[in-house]
């Protein structure tokens, strides 16, 4: 521990306002507390306490007494800084640091010097408050700076006389010497000392309480000698000519520092009566006293403002423009280490060559500088309007080069923000200036490779850390730093691949990276973690084993860990169910607070897509009642209920698929006009949550396949809406790829990629999926796993009603219901409620002509809508809505049935398809009759070997895909049909084919044609029996 640590700490506990509350009863005063002084008898209260920056003083008996809580101490019990310290530290419980170090006892001396100097300038601020003329105070204070008399007492703003000295050494019996030190007195030849200000007004510096530092200046009273010509005088310090003053007295201080402690808002002015003037108007103000501050000033103004939220500059108005510049230099320095910073200008008319903040406010209220201050423009605001619109393009890259350097190292929005005010005012493409802005991205050249030595017998590959870096030790042990940063990890997410440390970065610049992630795979190696540091500032060097080194010294830190999840949407827990969303967690009471779960997924265009703003109950009350009836009105209800229907039961879809262990896909298809995408992007979807129609242009089922392997992986109850379907744009490989992962979701199957490093990820395919487009699949394998709805354009020109609600619902912020319904989602009895859906559809089903005979995949497909129709209408019962009408459910299933369910037993099976592909070629001629098919007493008999070839070739010409073994499919499914009497009659018919007699498949096409797509063979040779009379003659007569 450092002495200056020992003296922070012990300041940390001693709390000021307790300790002078024990000697003196304070009572408010805005923003101070008032008592009796302990010091002065008096009966009017003057002693002082300011709580917010720990500080007192006392006006009685003339001032010149005040400072912090080691200054009272001193005062009440007369004793040194250092006995003041150890008895407070003792009294706080604060253990004192090894007194031996020579460092300490070094520190220590320098610090009690320079609190018993800091005591003398106090007494000599006091002294030059008491000494103020009255002609002064009015002539100079206050009419020339416009000071109150409050301000000019409680700053003891003073007046120099020139008899200080005398003062200190008659009256204060201070030693010459110890005079001296202070830096108020400066010595002549022949070793005759003088004030070092005389005749000139006195600021005193002020901080904790204590004077620390002086600056005055010249009036007309101040003598013409040359070391009087400057208007500001500042404290003497030391130097080879004035050895004299101590080395403790700098001019290191700003005027006012204690304002910068405690705000959120910080002003910085040029000079003292511009901050005094500020300081009156209750504006937390700091100044340097000059334009622009030091170089070696500005590491202290970081430090100060290291916990302000906003600064802003505002320096004087001139014509020659000294001001503005100070202030952009000012500004720089901030904005590079991560301020916020602002500059404000004062007015200035044009016939006024200066106006400052002191000016300003002498005719001006304090409220006209807080509306100046409320307009201060960002620094990089000032940067870009300071470039002429019309600058030539030629000459523009030159200008905008110190504004893309800076704008490069912030954040992406706040680049894209820039990039269009760019595009606004120079003309430009936001390509060029994305393509500058790429130019301008800081290249760190790589790090000098070092010799790699083994750093351990007893720990392989172990690393030390530094308060900015880590290092490891050489053979020899010399250090080698291996990184430029340090990370301090603040949580630990736990996955199913491990955890996730979560920590922010500080650089050995300074700068600062919050809740970086870093994945279990950045531990596999030096090059796995490099890839994982987001920014070229952030350097490593070490080894594949000084990577595990610095995971030891990270899992040693005790951090919350939390349960992270990949998927978003539904959850189970052990407190009950839960819906986790990228802004809350919510449960069936609403957000839960302190809950352990943390999205971590990585579909980021899903994710950043998604909105679940919290409302009042009453607004999403009246919301439900204007919205849910309109709902209802947007189209048919042989349209709307399906829709309606899937997208409702989309949040119980985790709990439906544990007990159907499937999930329909919604497919929603018809010709362009017929509302068929704006009815979900602009309604359905933002009802459950997604932010924009916008978002979704980027989902569509022509991406990659791996980027569609993310996004069906990346929820589990929340819709995704894959639009742009049409087989015409897609080749073969790419529609087989997609149908196969449909076929995949439906009953959440799993899809594995292999990495390089030749492990395999698994990813569920759990999405709920709506598919749009211009056509439908007539893929057998995934057509009873579909829900089907076709909008009619016609509906929409027909129908003002249904023009009209729609027009509503895009003007409802329908995303305000989404939490209300996931609330009411989570907190049902799903197996109860799917029985209940099961009963109506069963219901339904009979008295729809054909609805028995549908397969049992394609009744649970109609059981989830039905179940998404009842929690639609149980939700707006639990909202207070009234009157909705009933619910045409057999008009939604009959139309869903009629559209999608149009083979034999529903879907149409290859079997149905490839009798229709049959009929077809035998009406254009690729099947000969009497070759490959006869018509035999009302059946066509088929030739199944020598039709299946013609088929083949078929397909293969109209580039449609085969599988190998679809042919003894089809030998199985005229099993089944010959079974179930269908119509297939026979399966081994024999009829004659030319020559020969061949064994056939009899069909009833007449049957078939009530659901197939089958045109009448052509109708060559009638017959009544198997072949001809010829060739039964040879038949019979054979052996």
């Amino acid at each position: 521990m450092t002495f200056r640590t020992f003296i922070e700490e012990v300041r940390s506990v001693a709390d000021l306002v307790s300790i002078i509350g024990a000697d003196v009863e304070l009572r408010p005063s805005g923003t101070t507390l008032k008592g009796l002084s302990p010091f002065h008898p008096e009966k009017t209260p003057s002693f002082v306490v300011w709580p917010h920056n720990q500080s007192w003083y006392d006006f009685s008996n003339g001032g010149g007494l005040g400072g912090d809580v080691f200054a009272y101490v001193q005062q009440r019990d007369q004793l040194g800084f250092k006995e003041a310290l150890y008895t407070l530290a003792e009294q706080r419980g604060v253990k004192r640091p090894d007194q031996d170090n020579e460092a300490f006892r070094q520190e220590l001396e320098r610090l009690v010097e320079r609190r018993n100097l800091e005591r003398l300038l106090t007494q000599a601020a006091g002294y030059f408050h008491r000494l103020l003329p009255t002609r002064i105070r009015q002539a100079w204070y206050h009419e020339h700076y416009g000071f109150s008399d409050q301000t000019i007492d409680v700053l003891q703003l003073g007046w120099a006389d020139g008899h200080l000295f005398h003062y200190f050494l008659e009256e204060l019996k201070v030693e010459r010497d110890l005079a001296l030190k202070t830096g108020l007195f400066v010595v002549l030849g022949g070793g005759r000392v003088e004030d070092f200000f005389r005749d000139r007004l006195v600021f005193p510096y002020w901080k904790c309480g204590q004077v620390v530092y002086f600056i005055a200046r010249a009036t007309e009273y101040t003598g013409d000698e040359e070391w009087e010509k400057s208007k500001y005088k500042k404290l003497l310090t030391h130097s080879e000519r004035h050895s004299y003053v101590s080395p403790v007295v700098g001019n290191d201080y700003f005027y006012n520092e204690d304002a910068a402690r405690g705000t959120e808002e910080l002003l910085i002015t040029e000079g003292v009566t511009d901050c005094i003037s500020a300081m009156q108007a209750d504006i937390p103000c700091i100044s340097p006293v000059t334009t622009r501050f030091r170089k070696q000033d500005v590491e202290k103004l970081l430090q100060l403002t290291r916990n302000t939220k906003r600064i802003i500059i505002c320096n004087d108005a001139e014509l020659s423009g000294a001001g503005a510049v100070g202030a952009l230099e000012t500004a720089a320095a901030l904005f590079a280490e991560g301020r916020e910073v602002r500059i404000a200008e004062l007015p200035r008319p044009e016939d006024v060559v200066k106006v400052d903040l002191n000016e300003f406010l002498k005719s001006n209220p304090p409220e006209a500088l807080r509306i100046i201050l409320a307009k201060a423009r960002r620094y990089l605001d000032c940067l870009l309007e300071a470039i002429p619109a019309d600058t030539p393009k030629f000459e523009l890259g030159q200008h905008l080069r110190p504004l893309l350097d800076l704008l490069a190292r912030r954040s992406t929005l706040e680049q894209d923000v820039y990039i269009d005010l760019l595009t606004q005012r120079f003309k430009i493409g936001r390509r060029i200036i994305k393509a500058m802005l790429r130019e301008a991205m800081p290249v760190v050249p790589a790090p000098e490779r070092k010799e790699e030595h083994s750093v351990g017998e007893v720990l392989r590959g172990e690393v030390f850390e530094d308060q900015d870096h880590y290092y490891v030790k050489g053979r020899d042990g010399e250090v080698i730093i291996i990184s430029s940063f340090h990370l301090e990890p603040t949580e630990r997410i736990r996955l199913e691949a491990g955890e996730i440390i979560v920590g922010n970065v500080t650089t050995e610049r300074g700068q600062s990276y919050q809740n970086l992630r870093f994945s279990p795979s950045s531990w596999h190696s030096k090059r796995s973690f490099v890839q994982n540091l987001p920014n070229a500032d952030l350097q490593w060097t070490g080894s594949d084993d000084n990577v595990q080194g610095l995971l030891r010294i990270l899992s040693a830190r005790q951090v919350p860990v939390k349960t992270g999840l990949e998927v978003v949407g539904y959850t189970d827990t052990p407190a009950g169910p839960r819906w986790v969303t990228p802004q809350h967690v919510l449960g069936p009471d609403g957000p839960v607070t302190g809950s352990d779960l943390v999205l971590v997924g990585q579909e980021l265009g899903f994710i950043e897509a998604l909105h679940y703003p919290l409302a009042e109950a009453a607004v999403c009350r009246e919301l439900a009642a204007q919205a849910l009836p309109d709902l209802l009105k947007v189209n048919l209800p042989s349209v709307v209920l399906p829709v309606l229907g899937w997208f409702f039961a989309t949040p119980f879809k985790p709990r439906i698929m544990q007990i159907l262990k499937h999930f329909p896909i919604l497919w929603i298809w018809g010709t362009q006009g017929s509302g068929k995408t704006s009815l979900i992007k602009d309604v359905f979807w933002r009802l459950l949550g997604g932010k924009s129609a916008e978002q979704l242009d980027s989902f569509s089922v022509t991406q990659t396949k791996f980027a569609l392997i993310k996004l069906l992986s990346a929820t589990n109850s929340i819709p995704i809406f894959l639009d742009e379907y049409r087989s015409s744009d897609m080749s073969p490989r790419e529609l087989h790829t997609l149908h196969r992962m449909l076929r995949s979701i439906y009953c959440g199957e799993f899809e594995r990629r292999g990495r390089n490093d030749l492990s395999v990820v698994s990813f569920r395919l759990s999405a709920p999926v709506c598919i749009g487009g211009e056509g439908r699949t007539d893929d057998p394998a995934l057509v009873d796993r579909l829900v089907s709805v076709t909008p009619d354009p016609n509906t929409l020109k027909t129908s003002p009603e249904s023009v009209a609600a729609f027009r509503r619902l895009e003007t409802y912020e329908l995303s305000f219901l989404a939490v209300p319904y996931i609330r009411f989602a989570l907190a049902r009895d799903t197996p109860t409620d799917l029985e209940l859906a099961t009963r109506i559809t069963d219901q339904v089903l009979q008295r729809i002509p054909g609805g028995t005979k549908i397969s049992q995949r394609y009744r649970d497909n109609l059981r989830v809508i039905v179940l998404g129709l009842t929690m639609f209408e149980t939700f707006a019962a639990t909202m207070g809505v009234n009157g909705l009408p009933e619910l045409d459910v057999e008009a939604a299933l009959s139309a869903s049935i009629t559209d999608l369910m149009d083979g034999e037993q529903g879907a149409k099976s290859p079997l149905d398809l490839f009798i229709e592909t049959c009929s077809v070629l035998a009406f254009n001629g690729g099947l000969v009759e009497n070759r490959h098919w006869a018509l035999v007493t009302g059946l066509t008999c088929l030739h199944l070997r020598s039709c299946w070839e013609v088929f083949l070739e078929h397909q293969q010409r109209i580039g449609q895909h085969v599988d190998a073994s679809m042919l003894r499919a089809l030998k199985r499914m005229l099993r089944e049909n010959h079974q179930r009497e269908g119509y297939v009659k026979d399966l081994g018919k024999i009829v004659a084919m030319g020559e020969r007699r061949v064994r056939t498949i009899a069909l009833d096409l007449e049957q078939a044609s009530t659901f197939l797509d089958v045109e009448t063979f052509p109708q060559g040779i009638v017959r009544t029996w198997g072949g001809s009379r010829e060739a039964l003659r040879n038949w019979n007569t054979r052996d």
